[in-house]
């Protein structure tokens, strides 16, 4: 699942085990913009461990990936690939049909970076006086200080469990995705963005191709420029101001996770690939 562990793949490989390499993000590229590696080292850092990366997965049994560019690359090494979307337990997430009694609260729960923009909703909480509720592990090292995190409209609850996540979202009118242009952002689908529809609620991204792609489709929500705070309160305000169009884009976000961005049919993938791996095992032990 980590990166780290790719030689102990190598190794357990090398026993005979059968072993699967979950990749959920592009790594190489992620690492052009990790910010604890000095600018000038990325690219090398990047392409050196591309070369690891090769390596190792080509002796392995399958790669899992999270989405098509990510399991190209893979596929272009002769791996088998199986893509399995991050979509969310249905169980996972309540629901509570009381979106026009809350009052305006902008919501966003997950890794808090300087590259996901969090520490701009603070600036869109204070542009629209609306009150924001953050929950997520701190990247402390990614900020100068955390000033923001102290405004008096801004609430950190720490890491939520999930039963606090959902009693967040029961109690939210709108769930921000606002990431900032990155090349791993481009062609994911973050899991919190499912999470926010199945709950129920309107939703805020940036103006991705893939991510707008999905929201104007199915009409559940909004497609700002996510490094434009005024772009962002705009359609913060929008929908704390039409209430009633808000919740059907929040109910239309539900209704597509429930028919189909849910973790069912992933998981059914998930357990057919450990079957089909397990039967040429015994099959090649038979032998």
């Amino acid at each position: 699942h980590d990166p780290e562990l790719l030689s102990v793949g190598v190794d357990l490989k090398k026993r005979g085990k059968i072993v699967i390499y979950d990749s959920h993000e592009d790594v190489p590229q992620q690492i052009l913009t990790k910010p604890w590696i000095p600018s000038y080292l990325r690219k090398l850092v990047s392409l050196i461990y591309s070369r690891v990366e090769e390596r190792a997965v080509r002796a392995f049994d399958c790669v899992i990936t999270v989405n098509e560019p990510i399991a190209k690359r893979f596929r272009a090494l002769g791996v088998p690939v199986v893509i399995l979307y991050n979509y969310p337990l249905l169980d996972d997430i309540g629901y509570a049909d009381t979106y026009i009694d809350r009052s305006p609260l902008i919501c966003y729960v997950g890794n808090i970076t300087k590259l996901r923009g969090v520490d701009r909703l603070a600036e869109v909480a204070k542009l629209t006086g609306d009150p924001l509720a953050l929950a997520g592990p701190i990247d402390a090292g990614d900020f100068a200080d955390l000033d923001w995190l102290s405004s008096p409209n801004v609430t950190y609850s720490g890491i939520l469990d999930r039963e606090g996540v959902s009693n967040l979202y029961e109690r939210a009118t709108v769930g921000m995705v606002t990431f900032l242009p990155a090349p791993n952002h481009y062609d994911a689908l973050p899991n919190k963005l499912f999470e926010y529809m199945v709950a129920g609620l309107p939703v805020i991204v940036s103006d991705f191709p893939k991510w707008r792609s999905m929201v104007e489709d199915i009409h559940c929500g909004l497609v700002v420029d996510p490094c434009d705070t005024g772009d962002i309160a705009k359609a913060v305000e929008y929908l704390h101001g039409h209430p009633e169009e808000a919740r059907e884009m929040g109910l239309r976000g539900r209704q597509a996770v429930l028919g189909r961005y849910n973790w069912q049919s992933e998981g059914e993938k998930l357990i057919g690939l450990y079957a089909h791996l397990s039967a040429d095992l015994d099959s090649a032990r038979k032998r």
